[in-house]
């Protein structure tokens, strides 16, 4: 899977996060929630893979969502600031943070 960004904005809600909701209690509510529902949706999922037993089911899925959700945030950021020639070591951190989920 690839997140492609084409005209290189990067994502909204990450890029407020970082430059305003630290200065903008609106702008942090409104990010508090957007990362909420992701969580959220990342945790059905999981809960789905759990039941399936395709997930490890030894962790409550809300915090392995948080992991997955984090994780997916700070790639989002390395992506935009690492090199592209140093980017195959982003492909190892997506590697292991699917190893946590099994």
């Amino acid at each position: 899977m690839r997140i492609v960004d084409a005209d290189d904005h990067g994502c909204f809600a990450t890029n407020s996060a970082i430059e305003m909701a630290h200065r903008d209690s609106q702008v942090a509510a409104l990010v508090a929630e957007s990362f909420r529902i992701l969580t959220a949706g990342i945790a059905a999922a999981i809960t789905r893979g759990q039941t399936l037993g395709e997930i490890r089911d030894d962790s409550e899925a809300e915090t392995l969502a948080l992991g997955v959700l984090t994780t997916m945030q700070g790639l989002r950021v390395l992506g935009r600031t690492t090199p592209p020639a140093a980017r195959s070591d982003l492909h190892k951190v997506v590697h292991q943070a699917l190893t946590l989920l099994t």
